[in-house]
Order: structure tokens, then sequence, then C-alpha cells
């Protein structure tokens, strides 16, 4: 659809661009954007904000995950290399493949591997909220690099199997990829994301090399001996398990990272829920679920249409992406009552919050992300009054949305 001086497909479009430079408070461009409609019409593809129909969306087979075969037929952005290999992931296959690499698997996070991986979740959170509460000593720390970002690397890494000396590479590799995955990513991010893809292939190629000299009890050496036995060509079982490690390690660390700086800098301006919570532990977890609903990790995520269709009027054509607004849904009126208010103690709303999808695609590792979630701020709690933060910086993105700095005082 061609937009118009003033149509909504033209409005929305703006707001959408908008959004890349107002992160810190995107939330009144959404009322915006949610003003417009459910479904808006743009020429990029139907924006969805309504909680319900980016509900039916996320669930439906009809809509279907923008996969390499999708990416291969459309404009240059999409056949970038950073592009192209996440549309061979796991993150975006779809049946039969999905189907095909979901089995094979198996369930990664099982309760013995959590309980294994809370372990090391713990000793990494005292270890590194002990340099915090070092560095506030002095004046200020700031939790983003010193707590969020190493709390998920390490355990990503341990479960892997690689050394802790490749987590601040790893780090910086995974998130540089993700621009890839932007709505409107400039042509230095796709340049970034290309150089860092590069990067981790050579990482992983490397890495499963030595676990093919070197079995060990790691997840890759046995990832490897369940695809020898699938596919029976140990070429092709390198290719996967190199994307397959490579994708979970990328989304393992991209969206905890993400919610434990949104604990932070949420709690920090909710003190007297803070201190309410540190009294009741026991609502820890329901305290993550409101944290991941009032400020996902992904805020926004794509559909493709498998068949002509006609969604609340607005028909679709076979191969259109949607544009589905978690951030906006997860805070839809109509949904929950006082969705833009924050409260620990609230009943969850009908179907549940959307931070982690639904349907096929729903994220693998929720359990592990809730469970490191949960125990840095049972740790965090516990060591008394939460600091206030003295400022914060977000990148300027739109879909993952993040803070690259979160300083933190004392009183």
């Amino acid at each position: 659809m061609k937009a118009t001086p003033g149509s909504e497909p033209e409005r929305v479009e703006v707001l959408l661009s908008k959004l890349r430079e107002c992160q810190r408070t995107p939330w009144p461009v959404y009322d915006e954007i949610r003003a417009l409609g459910d479904v808006i019409p743009s020429r990029w593809g139907p924006v969805i904000t309504g909680y319900e129909t980016c509900r039916r969306l996320l669930r439906s087979r009809d809509w279907r995950t923008p996969d390499y075969q999708w990416r291969r037929t459309r404009g240059s952005r999409w056949t970038r290399p950073a592009s192209r290999e996440i549309g061979r992931s796991l993150i975006v296959a779809n049946a039969p493949e999905h189907t095909h690499l979901r089995r094979g698997l198996g369930q990664m996070f099982d309760d013995t591997t959590l309980q294994r991986l809370r372990q090391v979740t713990e000793e990494t959170t005292e270890r590194q909220l002990d340099l915090a509460q070092r560095q506030l000593a002095a004046g200020t720390a700031d939790w983003t690099r010193t707590v969020a970002e190493i709390v998920p690397v390490t355990t990503l890494t341990r479960w892997l199997g690689i050394p802790d000396r490749d987590g601040a590479a790893l780090r910086e590799w995974t998130h540089a990829q993700a621009a890839a995955q932007e709505l409107l990513p400039s042509g230095h991010d796709l340049d970034v994301a290309d150089a860092a893809t590069a990067h981790l292939e050579l990482f992983f190629t490397h890495l499963i090399a030595d676990r093919r000299a070197v079995r060990q009890t790691d997840v890759l050496s046995q990832w490897l001996a369940v695809w020898d036995s699938i596919e029976g060509d140990q070429e092709q079982a390198d290719v996967i398990v190199r994307r397959l490690a490579a994708t979970t390690t990328a989304a393992g660390i991209e969206t905890t990272v993400t919610v434990l700086n949104n604990a932070m800098w949420t709690l920090a301006r909710h003190p007297e829920q803070a201190k309410w919570l540190a009294g009741h532990p026991e609502a820890i977890p329901a305290a993550v679920e409101e944290i991941l609903r009032w400020d996902p990790p992904v805020h926004l995520v794509s559909r493709v249409a498998s068949t002509d269709t006609d969604l609340n009027g607005h028909p679709v054509k076979a191969g259109d992406m949607a544009y589905i607004l978690v951030g906006a849904a997860c805070r839809d009126p109509r949904w929950l009552t006082d969705a833009a208010k924050f409260d620990i103690a609230r009943q969850p709303g009908r179907g549940g919050h959307l931070a982690f999808g639904l349907g096929p695609h729903y994220c693998a590792g929720a359990a592990l992300a809730r469970l490191e979630s949960q125990v840095v701020l049972e740790r965090l709690l516990a060591r008394g009054p939460l600091p206030h933060v003295v400022s914060a910086e977000w990148e300027p993105r739109v879909a993952f949305r993040q803070l690259s700095e979160l300083l933190i005082a004392h009183e």
C-alpha cells in the first residue's frame, strides 16, 4: 500500500521511525500507534498493536517466520550475510525444518540441567554483586557491564563448555549480529552485523572441530553425537550444531541481558515495591513475570503470511510481512486493567504476556531466562535497599530495546 500524506500508513511509518530515537520512553509512541487501530496498513506490511491480534498471529501456523527461503526472494538487506545466517537458524526456521531441529534438541533445559545451571548462576551473581558493591563504595557502578551482561554470558558459556575468556567476545558479536533483525537498520548496522556473523561462524567452527578431536561431556559433544546419528553425515552435523550453538548463545545472552537491565531499572524507580519484594522473596517469580510484561526483552517480532488472507478487515497477500509490536501489546488496556502501571502484586492477565512469544516459536530458553532473573533478584534484594539510578543510556534500536549503560549509586 502506498502511503499518502496524513494517511494511517504514513503516520504509522513516521511513528515507527521515531521509536529508534526515543527508546528511553517508547510508551507514548506506542499509545499513538495503538490509537490508529489493532491492525494498521503500511508500505512495509501490516503493523499489529492489539494484544488479542498479536496473540492470534504468534500462535497461528498460517503466519510463518521470515526464514531463509523467504529472505532469498526479498531486497538487499534480507540477503546480507547476517540475515541469511539468521534465516537458517532455529529461531526463524519453519516446519518441517523447525520441527526437525527441535526434535533433535529434545528438552534443552530440563529440571536436571536447570538445577546445575542454577549453581553457576548463583556463584556468578554473588561474585559480580560483590564487584558492584566495591564499585558502589567508591562511587558508581555500571549495572549493565558488571552484572547484567556477565551473568547470562557466563551461564551460557559454562553450559556449552566454552572457556570463560571467550565470553566478552561472544557478547560483542551476538549483540552486533542482532542489528540485522532490527526494523530499520542502517547500512553501518548491517556491515557490523555481517562482520559479527563471520566471527561467530569462525569461532564455532573451530570449537566444534575441537570437540570432534576430543569429545567431552558438554552440550556440544552431546549434540554432535545426536546429529551424527540423525544425519549420518559428519559435515552436515557440524553445520547444524554450529548454527544451533550460535543461535542459542545469541538468543540466551541478548534476551536475558535485557531482562536483568530492565529489572534494575524498573525496581529502582519503584522503591516501595522493591522494598516489599525484599521482605517477600516468595513473590520474586511473579515479579519477574511483571517485569517481562512491563518491558519485554523483544519489542517487535515479524511474521509472514503463508497465503492471501484477511487481517481484521485488511487484505494481506501471501509473503507479506506483519510487524507485531509486542511492547505495545503487553500494555494493551483492553487486555489488562491499568496495563500502563507496574504492579508486582497484580494477577496475570488472561492468556499471559507475550514476552517469550507463543506457539511453535515460543522461546526455547524461557526457563533459563526466568531462572537467571529470579536468582539475580533474590541475591540482589537480600543485600539491602536497592541503589538508585544515576543515568541510563539505551541503544538506538526498536526490536531489541536494550540499555547500553545503567549507572547506579547508593543514596
